[in-house]
């Protein structure tokens, strides 16, 4: 338990009797105007003994003894009396002290009575619904309903499996708060959702509760006190749960949020590109599917749409993550067009855009793009060497090997110092490589005829006179010259 956790005791149920019996006694706190009469106040006095007599309070706190029935009668009735919860405009004082009188005793008679919980929630719920969803404007009404809401689920989900579920899907009222009262109540609300998820990390079972906590996570990302909480929150749930079809996709999503939110600090989005390698590695483990390919290709898109954060350090480090996913996970086994697909559509791509920024003179948007830059045509030249085997098999790999010529003349168009020299050294090691492997040899030419092996010496003399077919006697790799 939590001390500062919003659960109900002893102190607080004191606090709702003593209302109930000021509110029953006709004595709210405040003075009346209206002067009674001496007869006036006697029937006052009468009356409220009477109501003392009957120890009305006593139905609430032995709710738990109740006949189902009229467990069921006392819920109603305390909905009934809190009246209808306007949208938009503020209860009167009046209103809203009865109103949240009776939401302070249905929360309080819900988590006694959690062995019923299918005798209350529903109707809790409604009424709980009717507050806080859509609300417009803050008060001590909808504070206590989003409160009261996570009290039931910190007191109830640890104990009760079989309406776990449901109990958790209820926090999507949350996401239906207006914009500016979730961003007041948002410290504290992820407060209260970190001692949930720590008493009960494993409760989350559901496709539909995974997405309702992703969305959650991805509003505190970008609050600035929320987020610690929030990622924290995150950390237990990846940590604490088996990764699985029904939860990857929500975890990814909560995942890049944190990676992308400035509202947290550098070392934040650096740890969560941690949990990123962390997801790959599970699924790298799930049993071979023809889904598996999928799946993995959205974890390796996070890592691609990281490589475009406009923080160098973050920037930089998702593409050395990128380059550590994609040759880590080699041995999966992915079909030759699959792993085609990932050239052309990640790798390729990634190195493209980023040149192109550096081309654009962006440095006002990426500071030390270049240096990002460089970092990806290592990967690039990385991932096309590991992936050669099956990419020669591929009918599109002229394409591929043309694409990849083409980024290096971008490269080397940049008046960048960084790249300038990284391009030689990355084509030399793959030329070197193709050319042991037979895959480079002068009668290469693709499907209409162009001889690959001149392409190739063209536009590798281009970047530097070393480069040239005389260099492969230097390494014992011999061709047939034309």
């Amino acid at each position: 338990k939590h001390s500062n956790a919003r659960s109900f005791n002893k102190k607080e149920e004191t606090s709702i009797l003593q209302s109930v019996s000021n509110f029953l006694s006709f004595d709210s706190g405040k003075s009346k105007p209206e002067v009674k009469t001496p007869e006036e106040e006697e029937a006052e006095k009468r009356i409220t003994t009477y109501i003392e007599s009957c120890h009305i309070e006593e139905i609430f706190t032995e709710s738990k003894f109740l006949e189902a029935e009229s467990l069921e009668y006392l819920v109603s009735a305390l909905i009934w009396s809190a009246g209808e919860t306007p949208k938009g405009i503020a209860n009167s004082e009046e209103e809203e002290e009865r109103a949240l009188l009776c939401l302070d005793l249905l929360i309080s008679t819900t988590i006694r009575n959690r062995d019923r919980i299918e005798l209350t929630w529903a109707k809790t719920f409604e009424h709980l619904k009717s507050i806080i969803d859509s609300a417009t404007l803050l008060s001590p009404l909808v504070e206590k309903g989003v409160f009261g809401l996570l009290r039931i689920c910190q007191r109830l989900v640890p104990y009760k499996d079989d309406m776990a579920d449901d109990l958790l899907r209820s926090l999507q009222l949350i996401l239906k708060l207006d914009a500016k009262v979730a961003d007041i109540l948002a410290a504290q609300l992820f407060s209260e959702l970190l001692h949930l998820v720590k008493a009960s990390p494993d409760r989350i079972q559901t496709e539909a509760c995974w997405k309702t906590f992703s969305a959650l996570l991805r509003v505190g990302a970008h609050h600035l006190e929320a987020s610690p909480a929030g990622f924290e929150i995150l950390e237990i749930l990846i940590a604490g749960n088996e990764v699985t079809e029904e939860n990857l996709v929500s975890f990814l999503e909560a995942d890049l949020a944190f990676i992308e939110g400035h509202a947290g600090s550098e070392d934040q989005s650096m740890k969560a590109l941690d949990l990123l390698m962390s997801l790959v590695e599970k699924i790298k483990a799930w049993p071979t599917s023809d889904k598996i390919f999928g799946y993995w290709s959205k974890a390796v898109n996070v890592a691609r749409h990281a490589c475009n954060d406009s923080r160098p350090q973050v920037r930089n480090q998702a593409c050395v993550m990128l380059q550590q996913v994609l040759l880590s996970s080699y041995s999966m086994n992915h079909t030759e067009e699959q792993w085609g697909e990932v050239m052309k559509e990640v790798v390729l791509a990634t190195v493209n855009g980023l040149v192109t920024n550096v081309k654009k003179h962006r440095e006002h948007e990426y500071p030390e793009m270049d240096k990002t830059a460089r970092i990806a045509l290592l990967m690039l030249s990385k991932a096309f060497l590991q992936f050669l085997p099956s990419l020669v098999k591929l009918e599109c790999f002229s394409e591929i090997w043309l694409e990849t010529l083409s980024i290096l003349d971008l490269c080397n168009s940049c008046s960048s110092d960084e790249l300038s020299e990284a391009v030689p050294e990355a084509l030399k090691n793959m030329i070197l490589v193709m050319a042991t492997q037979g895959v480079l040899h002068p009668g290469w030419t693709d499907s209409e005829g162009v001889n690959l092996w001149n392409v190739t010496w063209q536009r590798a003399r281009t970047t530097s006179p070393n480069l040239e077919p005389g260099m492969l006697s230097d390494y014992n790799i011999e061709y047939e010259s034309n």
